[in-house]
């Protein structure tokens, strides 16, 4: 090949900025009714919702996500839908086949910017008296939810358990609130074969914290290659990671345990 042919081939390609600008033109956002129904009902959905649909906040996660783990189909359907359920969920992506959706639960999350809100107006009045609101546990970055449900969309119908299903959107999502909420809670850091499922909220903590072990451990590409082989080459999660990192499945389990005991108290919020 010569080189004025690599040239052009570099040439034609197009940037990750680029790409991701073209998988959001492709998406389907609330209309301008469905975002009135809300916007409509008080400041809190307003603050909320220029953030959830600012289109360059999905162009960066769109390019963060596939950086991190891997393409977008050409070909998905992605819808952005305002709904509102039971629970405590504040958002969900899924895609079945081709059909990808993200759903934002407006009612919850509508709450919890409220109580938001008020904690903002508290800390304005703290400041004034030469004092200052300290957070515990921080707020939920409402951007970074918006990397967290791409991820579920590119994880598509695979079965993984929960910590691993929600650890990876977590870790991508790079939203510290779980971790230090899971610290906050006083929960153990016991080895990932404990089923954390009666209190899925544990899923997200402990498994981003595996995560951001397998980060430290193996770099980005560790967790890439993870991805491609637990999710896109079907190959089972348990061998998938002694893949990306040469351990056993029993020096997985320990080495991360350790590791991950250590990291969650060092991100514990203090007494």
């Amino acid at each position: 090949m010569t080189h004025a042919l690599v040239l052009l081939l570099l040439l034609q390609a197009p940037s990750a900025d680029d790409r991701a600008r073209d998988v959001v033109k492709r998406m389907t956002f609330p209309d301008e009714a469905a975002v009135r129904k809300w916007t409509d009902q008080g400041t809190e959905y307003v603050t909320l919702l220029n953030v959830l649909l600012k289109r360059e906040h999905w162009v960066d996660a769109v390019k963060y996500v596939e950086e991190k783990l891997g393409p977008i189909g050409d070909t998905w359907a992605i819808e952005v839908a305002l709904q509102e359920w039971n629970g405590t969920t504040v958002a969900l992506g899924d895609r079945i086949g081709e059909r990808c959706q993200v759903r934002f639960n407006m009612r919850k999350l509508g709450d919890y910017e409220r109580k938001m809100e008020g904690f903002r107006k508290q800390d304005e009045e703290l400041r004034k008296k030469g004092k200052r609101l300290s957070w515990k546990v921080p707020p939920i970055r409402y951007d970074r939810i918006v990397h967290h449900e791409l991820t579920h969309i590119l994880q598509g119908e695979v079965k993984t358990p929960g910590w691993f299903h929600e650890g990876l959107a977590s870790w991508i999502g790079n939203d510290m609130n779980y971790v230090i909420a899971f610290g906050y809670a006083k929960k153990p850091v016991q080895t990932i074969e404990v089923d954390l499922s009666a209190d899925p909220d544990d899923e997200y903590g402990r498994g981003m914290m595996f995560f951001k072990w397998l980060e430290g451990r193996n770099g980005q590409a560790g967790v890439k290659k993870l991805f491609k082989a637990a999710y896109a080459d079907g190959v089972d999660w348990k061998k998938a990671l002694e893949e990306a990192t040469g351990l056993k499945w029993a020096g997985v389990i320990e080495a991360e345990r350790e590791w991950s005991e250590r990291y969650g108290k060092s991100h514990a919020p203090r007494e």
